[in-house]
């Protein structure tokens, strides 16, 4: 390499587990590259894309307009789930030097090299699907008080709508031994929260004799970071032993997140889930009876091929009849090569966005409630950031946003007792520091 400077951007697109991988490339850069902002001129741009939905597609595409718009002569390389799909698209895009796949990213280092001294990374290096087997540890920093670390990637469910496992490939994971070693590095510089993450954590172990709860419970014995919060959870693959452990141990975060997708067993079966209504109900109950005051969110699917408006109205009827604190709702997406584009059943755009807007305002009344239920109370947060100096922002232990007045900024990245208030407005609760 050259003894030029390069400057080099990053954009991330898509879920938590993009953020940790990006941040890893960003931890692993060689000597001779300065990291700006995305916004600004760079010599390199690398976008880690996301392509669950067609709206992720056209984010990354958007992204790839605005580094060419910054400096048309700079070289962008595109990474990430779209460019595993979709690299014959992206090359052609203007400015698309370097198209790399879910697995050669992780050689990202070597391609870069490569590209700035001779050219020779230029074009398309993008394996087959069945070729993506390797796990490579990535870990979230980014000058955050909690950080994402990736335990697990891909995934063998291949439900209907899913274009996932044919981005990432099989399902894998990390040795507890390398979580272990993630963890105590992230606890070296600071971090006080640590989020397990994957594409499908509940697999955590599979083929090895390793288990997700024997995790934590390592995780538990060998480490002293103050908070554990898990990522989302397949409801058939949350077990009671993990929920126990939650209500037990107050290092793990009474949080639970689950792909829930409908609330109907008919588009259930259409989507390949491998649960039905009575299990999800069987377990919020029993997370509600176990770990009092758990914030509970889902992610629901609105209108999937073949959803009547019978379906529709017994989703809607089932998650007002579960303790839920959220929802995370998604529009469906045709993601070519997935069964379910196939299907000659699609639900009108203008239905699908109506079913949504129902669903969202279902959520907010959801949200409001579980508020409720919290004010007065109090509870640890985690102070992330300071606003203006003067007011903290941070995150309760059962995942409130919480706001509050605190004159001293020596508190963010300490964890403090606060009485929730009320609701903020915003997603948030107002708060006030107790000790």
């Amino acid at each position: 390499m050259s003894d030029r400077v390069f400057r080099i951007a990053f954009s991330t697109l898509g879920c938590k587990l993009n953020f940790a991988e990006t941040s890893s490339f960003q931890e692993h850069l060689p000597e001779g590259f300065e990291i700006v902002p995305f916004s600004t001129p760079a010599d390199i741009y690398v976008i880690n894309t996301c392509t669950v939905t067609e709206q992720a597609d056209k984010k990354g595409r958007n992204m790839i307009s605005k580094a060419y718009r910054t400096n048309s002569s700079a070289r962008i390389v595109v990474t990430g789930c779209q460019s595993q799909m979709a690299a014959g698209k992206l090359i052609q895009l203007p400015g698309v030097a370097l198209v790399l796949g879910n697995e050669e990213k992780f050689y990202l280092m070597e391609y870069l090299e490569r590209l700035i001294s001779s050219g020779t990374a230029e074009g398309i290096n993008v394996g087959e699907r069945s070729g993506i087997s390797a796990f490579f540890p990535a870990v979230s920093y980014s000058g955050r008080t909690r950080c994402f670390v990736k335990i697990q990637d891909g995934c063998d469910h291949f439900c209907a709508y899913c274009i996932v496992p044919y981005a990432r490939g099989k399902s894998r994971s990390a040795s507890v031994a390398d979580v272990l070693e993630m963890v105590k590095k992230a606890e070296s510089r600071g971090v006080k929260e640590i989020v397990l993450t994957g594409v499908n954590i509940g697999d955590f172990g599979k083929g090895t004799g390793e288990s997700l709860a024997g995790l934590l419970r390592r995780l538990l014995s060998e480490t002293s970071v103050p908070r554990i919060r898990l990522g989302s959870v397949e409801p058939e693959l949350l077990s009671c032993e993990i929920i126990r452990l939650v209500a037990e141990e107050i290092r793990l975060m009474p949080h639970f997140h689950i792909p829930l997708q409908s609330g109907c067993d008919r588009t259930l079966k259409a989507m390949k889930r491998k649960y039905g209504r009575e299990l999800v109900s069987d377990l919020i109950h029993e997370i509600k009876n176990v770990v009092p005051g758990a914030f509970i969110g889902a992610d629901i699917i609105a209108g999937f091929p073949g959803e009547s408006n019978d379906d529709f109205n017994e989703t809607l009827s089932f998650i007002s009849s579960l303790e839920l604190s959220a929802l995370h709702v998604f529009p469906y997406s045709v993601r070519p090569g997935t069964e379910a584009a196939e299907s000659e059943s699609q639900v009108p755009h203008a239905v699908k966005e109506e079913r949504k807007k129902k669903l969202i305002e279902l959520s907010e009344k959801i949200k409001d409630t579980f508020f409720v239920q919290n004010t007065g109370l109090c509870r640890p947060v985690l102070v992330e950031r300071m606003i203006a100096g003067e007011r903290a922002q941070g995150f309760t232990d059962n995942y409130i946003p919480v706001v509050m007045e605190a004159g001293d900024s020596r508190i963010r990245n300490t964890i403090v007792k606060v009485r929730l208030t009320g609701n903020a407005g915003d997603g948030k609760m107002k708060g006030e520091i107790a000790e």
